[in-house]
């Protein structure tokens, strides 16, 4: 049966994924821009998800 990652991996694996786009728009002759949006969003949206995620955690209010 096929394991499926936790929340908590999968959040993870965005934010590595959205730093790993930015980097690669650096190297990247063509297409930088869009590169780079995507890998500000994807970060954006990993690192909201680990805070949200974090506050509702600890009781943070």
């Amino acid at each position: 049966m096929i394991e499926v990652p936790s929340l908590q991996t999968i959040r993870v694996l965005v934010l590595i994924l959205g730093l790993l786009l930015i980097l690669a728009s650096f190297y990247s002759n063509e297409n930088k821009i869009p590169l780079m949006y995507y890998g500000i969003v994807a970060t954006a949206s990993g690192a909201l998800s680990i805070l949200i995620h974090f506050i509702k955690r600890t009781g943070v209010r």
